[in-house]
């Protein structure tokens, strides 16, 4: 495992690249997410712990959220990442990127965001299968039960003023 770049001013820069800032991103990439990665060609071998440790052994940031990417079930060498700031993502991104993970150099890159139509489109998805999780779960349309008053609505029609049974025994001399 050898990272092999030169130093920064937030440690090491792989390759000699410069550091990346988010804030210095122009017009056309203002779709990235500054506290989000993407981490790619990770070998699949290599579990999400051992990630994870890494990151640890190397006293990087943390993320508060890191998934695996799975396609049908099968692990794709793909993971997600967010962090609280975006000086630890950046710091990550300039340790990670380009390093050399049982034989495979990692790409980790910001987030991008998803443009707004597929957004929406998923989100339309959402609904709908909201929608049809509702109707799967509503009663059924079966009028005779519908129709029978509940125990809550037959108690509230007793009168205040009914009868003991005790009230109503006659006292003997």
């Amino acid at each position: 495992m050898n990272n092999g770049g030169t130093y920064g001013p937030l440690g090491p820069s792989p390759l000699g690249m410069s550091q990346i800032r988010p804030e210095q991103f122009g017009e056309e990439d203002e779709a990235l997410i500054p506290t989000a990665i993407v981490i790619k060609n990770i070998p699949f071998a290599v579990k999400k712990e051992q990630l994870v440790e890494l990151m640890t052994n190397m006293n990087l940031p943390l993320p508060y959220a890191f998934n695996y990417h799975f396609d049908n079930g099968v692990f794709r060498g793909l993971a997600f990442a967010n962090f609280t700031t975006s000086e630890e993502t950046e710091v990550v991104i300039n340790h990670l990127n380009h390093f050399e993970l049982q034989g495979r150099k990692l790409r980790v890159e910001f987030k991008k965001m998803l443009p707004l139509q597929e957004r929406e489109r998923i989100e339309r998805e959402k609904r709908e299968r909201r929608g049809q999780l509702e109707e799967q779960h509503r009663p059924l349309g079966l009028p005779q039960l519908q129709n029978q008053p509940s125990m809550s609505s037959l108690s509230s029609h007793v009168p205040t003023t009914s009868p003991s049974p005790i009230g109503s025994r006659v006292e003997k001399p």
